[in-house]
């Protein structure tokens, strides 16, 4: 086995490979210029911009680098929106994947699928189809419930694990069908006349999220009316949070999600047990708070009998009569104490009225004032050698030398005798 140029004695590494290819890329492709429609397009933490451009039968991976963001990107890279774009390809070694590093990006149109969508959505509004008023409620506790998805998706997967999650009391019937691809529409209408005649409550109506192009078969016109037309009530959770499709627009009931869809239907019943748990411990507060008084007044009952009882009326008139003898006795003790101190304190009054003890008591006080008025006696200091000194004619004693005259007579008493003088 052999091939043109190849060297079997010495091969090429991978990585080696890899590097020959982008090398032939650049040398024989080059710059090109290329387009296609925008279906799937995410903006990495980086800044680096990353969508698939797809055309008919291929799809590419495509790449806008941070630094040349601002100047390359001349439109939005939306889904369905259709590109011309121009760039180099690529040959990325550490997955061998080719991809197409684009520095300049513009609209060329809206793309096919696009203008499919919006052609039919517009011509199935004014028919009515998507009207509020035509669309009826979802039971709020569905007795049987009818699951349209396809077969191992991971759809059902988050449907049923919600419905145990929730205890979904209902009985759940699946009928998978396609969900993708042609024949897709006409198999989910098929599937939807046949859940119709199981006559559930509600039909659930459940596809995983994915690009326009997957999403395809719940916006044909086939299926969208089958929705429409289903004499059962129907929720449509199809795709992610930010996939529309005309049968959402139709459906009775929208549900973001596969798994947002199947918690709708359980909805009702979870309020429901949450309102019997909620009864049920009203009615055991009420319950209990009935036997509680009803065991308060049997006690007050209880008390009451035994008050009445014979018995116990004795002890009580006993233990009556006991406290009125206490008392009694207390209050003629009490009257006896009051009594004798009040003899005590008169007897006191009349030992101190006794003309000998007033008598001693005078005495006492006499031979305490002796000392006292023998210290005032004036006489006293002239003993010491001081003198009271007064003039002739007065009484008074005389305290400054400025109170006498000069020829003035003075009389000076001392301790023994008394002098006359002048004053000079």
């Amino acid at each position: 086995m052999s091939a043109a140029g190849a060297d079997r004695e010495h091969p090429l590494s991978v990585a080696g490979l890899l590097a020959a290819a982008s090398s032939a890329l650049d040398d024989q492709v080059g710059d090109v210029w290329v387009q296609g429609e925008v279906f799937e397009a995410k903006t990495a933490a980086s800044g680096h911009r990353y969508f698939t451009l797809a055309g008919e039968e291929a799809k590419l991976d495509a790449k806008i680098w941070r630094g040349v963001a601002a100047r390359a990107l001349r439109c939005e890279l939306e889904r369905g929106a259709a590109l011309l774009v121009h760039g180099r390809l690529d040959v990325y070694p550490p997955n061998g994947r080719m991809s197409l590093i684009v520095d300049w990006a513009e609209a060329a149109g809206a793309g096919d699928l696009a203008q499919r969508f919006e052609a039919l959505k517009r011509r199935l509004l004014a028919e009515g189809l998507f009207a509020a008023a035509r669309k009826r409620p979802i039971p709020e506790r569905p007795q049987r419930v009818v699951l349209i998805t396809g077969k191992g998706s991971a759809a059902e997967a988050d449907v049923l694990r919600t419905f145990h999650l929730h205890g979904a009391p209902f009985a759940v019937l699946v009928r998978h069908a396609r969900v993708q691809g042609a024949g897709a529409a006409a198999d989910l209408a098929a599937a939807l006349a046949e859940a119709a005649a199981a006559r559930p409550d509600a039909i659930l109506l459940a596809r995983g999220g994915g690009s326009l192009e997957d999403l395809w078969a719940f916006n044909e016109e086939e299926l969208v009316r089958a929705v429409a037309a289903c004499p059962v009530p129907v929720i449509s959770a199809v795709g992610h949070e930010t996939d529309t499709t005309l049968c959402d627009l139709a459906a009775d009931e929208r549900a973001l999600t596969p798994t947002a869809g199947a918690a709708l239907l359980c909805a009702g019943w979870r309020q429901a047990r949450a309102d019997l748990a909620g009864l049920g411990s009203a009615l055991a507060a009420a319950a209990a708070a009935h036997v509680a008084r009803a065991r308060q007044r049997l006690d007050r009952g209880l008390r009451d009998y035994l008050r009445q009882e014979p018995r116990r009326r004795l002890d009580r008139a006993r233990h009556l009569l006991a406290e009125c003898e206490r008392r009694l006795l207390g209050a003629g003790a009490e009257h006896a104490r009051s009594r004798r101190a009040a003899a005590q304190r008169a007897a006191r009054r009349l030992f101190a009225a006794q003309p000998g003890h007033r008598l001693a008591l005078l005495g006492a006080r006499l031979r305490a004032a002796g000392p006292r008025l023998a210290a005032a006696d004036p006489r006293a200091p002239l003993a010491r050698g001081y003198a009271l000194v007064r003039l002739e004619e007065q009484a008074a004693f005389l305290r400054r030398a400025a109170d006498a005259r000069a020829g003035q007579l003075l009389r000076i008493q001392l301790a023994e005798g008394e002098l006359r003088a002048r004053v000079e």
